[in-house]
């Protein structure tokens, strides 16, 4: 779920969630840093899916969606 969230906000922003000078830094910020906004990246993402993707993107497990199904059932209901 995770992984399908850093996925979605490459998709809509055109940018890598955490964009870091090392692989280091990258993981550093996969684990430490907030969720990054996407409609802050790409102003046309509507805010409802920074929610959706900051969910997703959850550093506690049981925050996330429990399922990519489950993920996608949210964002289409709402």
């Amino acid at each position: 779920v995770y992984a399908l969230a850093c996925v979605l906000y490459h998709a809509l922003t055109g940018c890598v969630p955490y964009e870091k000078p090392s692989d280091v830094a990258r993981l550093f910020a996969h684990v430490n840093d907030p969720p990054p906004v996407a409609s802050t990246a790409q102003p046309a993402v509507p805010h409802e899916l920074d929610d959706v993707i900051a969910r997703g993107m959850a550093k506690d497990p049981d925050e996330r969606y429990q399922s990519a199904g489950d993920l996608a059932v949210r964002r289409c209901r709402g």
